[in-house]
């Protein structure tokens, strides 16, 4: 996913005038959000394997809880602060780097500490 995002990422304008015609400002709003969503493609994927593994291993609650903390907390918080402080909207659609960070470092912690092993374990 790492590799997809740098093609897309490099390709942003091509991609953004063939799809949207040669308004400047509509291009320029397109790459800003494509190089943002590309840069998250890596942390997506983490999100997808890891979230889908321990919710198919059965520890549903975790993921849950992280995807909650992720989107209300660092996604919602991070686009107020950043509208409070009035800084462009590229700031806004930024949080959602912030919410795939956090959400990656939160899942990858859960699966390497072993405790959703524990957490199958006791329900059976």
């Amino acid at each position: 996913m790492g590799t997809l995002g740098a093609l897309i990422s490099i390709n942003a304008e091509g991609l953004s005038r063939y799809f949207l015609g040669d308004d400047p400002i509509t291009v320029q709003r397109a790459v800003e959000i494509t190089h943002i969503l590309a840069a998250m493609l890596p942390l997506l994927g983490i999100d997808f394997a890891i979230g889908g593994s321990l919710r198919g291993a059965g520890d549903t609650r975790f993921p849950l809880f992280v995807t909650f903390a992720g989107l209300i907390g660092m996604r919602c918080g991070l686009a107020a602060l950043f509208a409070w402080l009035e800084l462009p909207v590229v700031w806004v659609y930024g949080s959602m780097i912030g919410d795939y960070i956090l959400k990656a470092s939160l899942l990858i912690w859960r699966f390497r500490s072993g405790r959703w092993v524990h957490a199958i374990q006791a329900r059976q």
